[in-house]
């Protein structure tokens, strides 16, 4: 029997690079991000365990890794969007359009044209998808907070329309770069650090719960 597949979009994110740890512990996995140097590191600890694919955000490139995986019949068992990067905080007026633009493609472009080819893959098969989300404050951040509302508006729809398991998890307040670079006058020590959420991930891939927005 071949091992299972996974798949995880962000996998240079701190959630992201626990879950690409873990599950190479499984089986294979297959590591996106638009961040090279992240991804070169995760794949010479991983080794073998783990196929990476630095992201341009075009379709083409999405088909190709689709069509890979039929060629080669790997049939994901999961799908993880884990991109949780703040870009800039900063009232709208402040930003720049290609500030905008980059938000709105990591958040949801990127996760919107993953979902298009992947989906069909998981044909007669019982995956779970997983999307991270997390609330922001509704002023003074920027792009961030309106693609946040956007993502799970996004993730409602998909719960309404799949039969797959959909899963919205809030992120939680984590140690970890993100959360240094959103708050940089916090202290990181007072939060669980995202090897500590494992086991959170590892249940619902066991138990297979109902679809619905989470909370770790």
């Amino acid at each position: 029997m071949k091992k299972p597949t996974y798949i995880v979009n962000g996998a240079g994110s701190s959630i992201g690079t626990m879950l690409c740890k873990n599950l190479s512990k499984q089986g294979l996995v297959i590591g996106l991000d638009q961040n090279k140097s992240s991804l070169e590191q995760l794949s010479e600890e991983l080794q073998d365990a783990i196929l990476i694919e630095v992201l341009d955000g075009t379709e083409l490139q999405v088909e190709k890794i689709a069509v890979q995986l039929q060629k080669e019949s790997l049939i994901p068992e999961a799908l993880f969007h884990c991109n949780i990067t703040t870009g800039t905080l900063a009232p709208l007026q402040e930003l720049s359009f290609a500030e905008w633009k980059q938000i709105f493609n990591i958040y949801l472009d990127t996760i919107f044209l993953l979902d298009l080819k992947i989906i069909p893959l998981f044909a007669h098969h019982q995956a779970s998808i997983f999307y991270h989300h997390s609330e922001t404050p509704k002023h003074y951040w920027g792009a961030l907070s309106i693609a946040q509302s956007g993502l799970r508006s996004y993730i409602e729809e998909r719960i309404f329309e799949e039969k797959l398991l959909i899963y919205g998890i809030a992120v939680p307040k984590l140690q970890c770069p993100e959360r240094q670079q959103s708050h940089p006058g916090s202290d990181l020590k007072q939060y669980p650090t995202p090897d500590s959420l494992w086991p959170f991930y590892q249940n619902l891939l066991l138990e297979k719960q109902s679809s619905g927005f989470l909370s770790i």
